[in-house]
């Protein structure tokens, strides 16, 4: 359940030759990166228009883009928040302070810059609110729970904005989620221990024609990054594009950062990226 009743499009294109005339899935799941390659692009099914500043879209729908005050894609909270208890636990850091870790339009590296295309005139976060810790998860959960993409959760509060390139070739997502005493290292051991348990998962019809994708899961060690980073990648198989998330723990603090492919299949230095952002996260 989401602390919004709103959700953010992911895409996954099909590479066809010509590069240029590629064919776009329009998928219900939560990502927190797409690429905006130069290629012409369709669905297979209808796509909402892209939401005003003001619009949102229902929970479980489709829409162009995250709004103004959407939750992070890839963040989105397990339950209801509880009113502040931040004071019962001292590692928690709430949104209205993680925001103030998210990098500025003089912050960032060259070549990427704030995309206030969708995300109006800033990011989001969870203000003086503090989230449910349960995590979706677990030894159990079957291996097509990532069709959502929902890769870190159980967080007690965050903060969220969007980033492009200067060249116009990627679009990213970079969240800083705050969690309990303990929580951030057991949540990226859960992650660890998920991606190895499921090496792979199928995405049923969501390929041409309604056909299904297999879809490999990749969680690995980067060193170098905060007290822990860990590279997860989504890769479907029939040339179809992936996305990479960057994860990067900072004591109880965790970054995230997500893109996508471009039309040719390539992805920026997302660890990279990644690593200078985390260099403001406290």
């Amino acid at each position: 359940m989401s602390l919004h009743d709103e959700e953010a499009q992911v895409r996954m294109a099909k590479v066809q030759a010509p590069i240029t005339a590629g064919i776009v899935l329009a998928l219900t799941v939560l990502a927190g990166c797409s690429a905006n390659g130069s290629s012409t692009q369709s669905a297979p099914t209808p796509v909402a228009t892209p939401p005003s500043a003001s619009a949102t879209a229902p929970a479980g729908t489709i829409s162009a883009g995250p709004s103004p005050n959407a939750a992070p894609t890839g963040f989105l909270p397990t339950s209801t928040p509880t009113p502040d208890t931040a004071s019962a636990d001292p590692s928690i850091v709430l949104g209205n302070v993680l925001k103030t870790y998210m990098p500025t339009a003089t912050s960032l590296p060259p070549g990427w810059t704030l995309d206030r295309t969708y995300s109006g005139e800033q990011g989001s976060d969870s203000g003086t609110q503090v989230l449910s810790d349960s995590s979706a998860l677990g030894p159990s959960t079957p291996c097509e729970h990532m069709s959502d993409m929902t890769v870190l959760d159980g967080y007690a509060a965050y903060a969220t904005d969007e980033l492009k390139s200067t060249d116009g070739q990627y679009s990213a997502q970079v969240t800083v989620a705050s969690f309990r005493t303990g929580d951030a290292a057991k949540q990226l051991a859960v992650i660890r221990a998920f991606m190895a348990r499921c090496p792979s998962y199928v995405a049923k019809g969501l390929g041409t024609g309604g056909s299904d994708v297999q879809v490999l899961l990749t969680a690995d060690p980067v060193a170098g990054l905060g007290d822990e980073g860990l590279d997860v990648k989504f890769s479907p198989q029939g040339g179809y594009l992936g996305n990479e998330m960057v994860l990067v723990r900072i004591g109880d603090r965790v970054l995230s950062l997500r893109c996508g492919a471009d039309h040719t299949g390539d992805f920026p230095d997302v660890a990279s990226l990644a690593g200078q952002l985390a260099k403001s996260v406290k």
